[in-house]
């Protein structure tokens, strides 16, 4: 798995041809009604695909992290203001006491800007695997 981690670490940049967004924001997942602060990044592969990771630190002791990566495609613009991208990714949720769950993402990411430099992301999607769950995430891009 480390492995894995450092060959996507090399290899995305080199694909790279957008734009690299950072953020932070909430999560909440409804399964097990818990929220969550979260590290998110999105990085542009061309204007029609986005690659995004997110590693979430839920606040109670019934889940201790979660980590995302998925796929977005770019389908439509309002006004050149608004984005939204269908998304599709693996979620690795670590529960106490048990091994990690691996789980699909199936969802929306979309996102607008705020000023020049920061931009608000929403996210609800639906995680299918042994938690079965709503997830919906906010925050800022930087």
């Amino acid at each position: 798995m480390k492995n894995l981690f450092i060959l996507f670490a090399f290899l995305i940049p080199s694909a790279v041809v957008g734009q690299f967004k950072f953020g932070a924001g909430l999560n909440y997942i409804e399964r097990t009604n818990q929220i969550g602060v979260h590290a998110k990044t999105a990085i542009g592969v061309n204007d029609k695909i986005m690659l995004n990771g997110s590693a979430t630190y839920y606040l109670s002791n019934a889940t201790n992290f979660d980590v995302n990566v998925d796929v977005n495609w770019r389908i439509l613009d309002v006004n050149d203001v608004v984005f939204i991208y269908p998304l599709g990714g693996l979620n690795f949720l670590k529960q106490n006491n048990k091994d990690i769950d691996i789980g699909i993402n199936l969802g929306l990411f979309s996102y607008f800007p705020l000023s020049s430099r920061l931009d608000m992301y929403l996210e609800p999607k639906i995680i299918v695997g042994s938690i079965n769950s709503f997830v919906i995430s906010a925050g800022v891009f930087f």
